[in-house]
């Protein structure tokens, strides 16, 4: 099982602050122990030394001159002195004293541990010759040994109690930082929970809304909750997206099922011969197949209209346009449509082809299913500074020229020409200009009867100049 964050903070502070702790104090329990050790064996040395300066031969007797010195000793010590020449005890202190015979180096002081009559002793052996009475050398054929023992039992104790008093000083102190290492945990995690409650009240009907920002926050969380916003926005976006989408396929949907619906009211008005029957059959069929065309189509450009930058190419237009017109020969035939077109070679641009490809036809598809029976099409294409210009207009004459600005407005449609619209299976302009701005294209319309035209202005791939114009200019009035 995974630990929360909380936990997962708590566990490794507070191991990682008690194995500190624990550290620390073993190390002042050592440095304490050793200090005090070396402070004894110190003055044990000393006194080895200061009690061989009172040895001195008389002849060839030894005389002890410190029996005010020994006398004068702590009695906790339980110092133990004894002084040897070979086997023979010359003197011990107190009487039949037993200690280990060490050896020691002539005029240096050696520190040993032994335990007497099982109780820790350190025994201070030094070997030396005892200097002659009124003389500043000491003969060199007389060598005596000087132990003198004291027992550590009080300095082990002393060492003991510190011991126990670090040990229970760190044991509150672990729990003094455990407390408070919940406690900053706890609040330093604060952020993480108003995060949390924010994004809980978060109404999915307004993601856009950016409900973290403003909030004061730790500067480790500003990129999170930037990232979450900025996430936000972009769902909220591609939510309004489909819905455009959903709304704009119902409404192109509407106008060919308002046909079939109309032909089928018309054949049950009343009784029909198998001749008209067909040839209402037959008009249903048809517009099925373009409402059917209509819907591949917008779904279509659902992966187009949000493909990525990498995804943008060299785009030959002139080549496209070329093609486009060429396909559409079908439906100019059908209306006895005139098509004229002025298309600049070579022109290309960087876009997507499939946006461009869809554009095209949509467009061409309009201008063939709103313009004027037997009416004409100019289509024309040139390079001016670095723009690529693709024109496309077509007669209509009962178009209402007051609401040429409404033509890229979701689920509107002139009245004019319904009856031609059941067989349409191009897109609304308003999802067509949403093509276009996808390429960082612009897109614009305008009427000057009879003639009613759409320019898109794509940006070319490089800054060549031409002096191109299509060959022909709007008829106005």
């Amino acid at each position: 099982m995974k630990l929360s964050l909380r936990t997962n903070l708590l566990v490794r502070v507070a191991c990682t602050s008690t194995g500190i702790l624990l550290l620390l104090a073993i190390c002042i329990v050592w440095l304490v122990e050793r200090q005090l050790t070396s402070q004894f064996d110190q003055a044990l040395s000393d006194r080895a030394n200061n009690l061989s300066h009172l040895v001195e031969r008389d002849g060839t007797q030894i005389d002890f001159e410190w029996q005010s010195l020994i006398s004068e000793v702590d009695p906790q010590w339980e110092e133990n002195v004894v002084c040897r020449r070979g086997n023979d005890v010359l003197y011990s202190h107190p009487a039949n004293s037993s200690l280990p015979d060490l050896s020691g180096s002539n005029g240096s002081v050696n520190i040993a541990k032994r335990p007497i009559d099982g109780k820790p002793f350190h025994v201070a052996t030094l070997t030396f010759q005892p200097k002659q009475e009124g003389q500043t050398t000491s003969p060199e054929d007389l060598v005596v040994t000087l132990q003198v023992a004291r027992s550590t039992s009080g300095i082990d104790a002393t060492i003991s109690v510190i011991r126990s008093v670090i040990i229970a000083g760190s044991a509150i102190s672990i729990v003094l930082l455990l407390l408070l290492t919940f406690w900053s945990v706890t609040r330093g995690l604060r952020p993480i929970d108003q995060v949390t409650t924010k994004l809980s009240q978060i109404d999915p009907y307004e993601l856009d809304a950016a409900p973290l920002r403003g909030i004061q926050l730790p500067a480790e969380l500003k990129p999170l909750v930037s990232t979450i916003d900025d996430l936000m926005m972009r769902l909220q976006i591609a939510f309004d997206r489909e819905r455009n989408i959903s709304g704009e396929m119902a409404h192109e949907m509407k106008t060919p099922l308002a046909g079939v619906i109309a032909r089928c009211d018309v054949i049950l008005s009343r009784e029909r011969d198998v001749g008209e029957l067909t040839e209402s059959l037959t008009a249903c069929r048809a517009i099925a197949r373009n409402a059917a065309t209509m819907v591949e189509t917008l779904l279509a450009t659902m992966p187009i209209d949000t493909c990525a930058e990498k995804e943008l190419q060299i785009v030959q237009l002139s080549h496209e346009i070329e093609s486009a017109v060429v396909e559409m020969d079908p439906r100019w035939s059908q209306r006895s449509l005139v098509v004229e077109h002025d298309i600049q070679p070579g022109v290309s641009i960087r876009g997507s082809q499939a946006r461009v490809q869809i554009i095209l036809r949509n467009l061409l598809d309009n201008a063939a299913s709103y313009a004027d029976p037997c009416g004409t099409v100019r289509v024309a294409l040139a390079q001016m500074d670095n723009e690529a210009i693709f024109t496309l207009a077509n007669t209509c004459e009962n178009f209402p020229a007051k609401m040429i600005d409404r033509v890229f407005e979701r689920f509107w449609r002139a009245d004019t020409a319904r009856s031609e619209t059941e067989y349409h299976s191009g897109l609304g302009l308003s999802l067509i200009r949403r093509l276009a701005q996808s390429d960082d294209a612009r897109i614009n319309a305008r009427y000057v009867r009879p003639w009613f035209e759409i320019v898109v202005r794509w940006k070319v791939t490089n800054e060549k100049k031409s002096d191109t114009f299509p060959r022909y200019k709007q008829n106005a009035d």
